[in-house]
């Protein structure tokens, strides 16, 4: 019961983990779109923490990028398998109903490339937005713009 449970937590950290990253990617397409295309600012470079956001989700992008150059599985996943086996008794196999639908979101029966070669042009593409923008550059027009 206490390995299950630790399993089940790490499953839902994974899925918050995987939801930031798709979010934080549609936020910088969201800005990029705005920047470049209406030659507006967009609410999201608005936001206090905006930074701090851009900085987590670029660090974490990269690691999930160099993980699927590096065709190795998350941390996450090596854990939550961890306890998985610890938690076993005699092969049964007992989770609940919000972690099976959950993990079926998480982990996709389709075939690797599938999901490899997304994340790969998710990582460039905000990288790129990240190097081509970096958050100091916003800072200093926010200030440029108090002045």
């Amino acid at each position: 019961m206490f390995w299950r449970f630790f399993a089940d937590f790490i499953v839902l950290v994974h899925f918050l983990f995987v939801v930031f990253m798709i979010v934080g990617f549609l936020f910088t397409f969201a800005a990029v779109v705005g920047v470049y295309v209406f030659r507006r600012r967009g609410i999201f470079t608005r936001f206090f923490g905006w930074r701090v956001f851009r900085w987590v989700h670029v660090c974490g992008i990269g690691f999930v990028g160099l993980l699927a150059v590096m065709e190795r599985y998350c941390p996450l996943t090596i854990l939550e398998n961890l306890f998985r086996r610890r938690s076993q008794n005699g092969g049964q196999y007992s989770e609940s109903f919000i972690i099976h639908y959950v993990e079926k979101l998480l982990y996709p029966d389709v075939h690797p490339q599938a999901i490899l070669i997304p994340t790969i042009l998710i990582a460039i593409f905000t990288l790129s937005v990240f190097i081509l923008r970096p958050p100091w550059r916003e800072k200093l027009r926010n200030i440029a713009e108090k002045l």
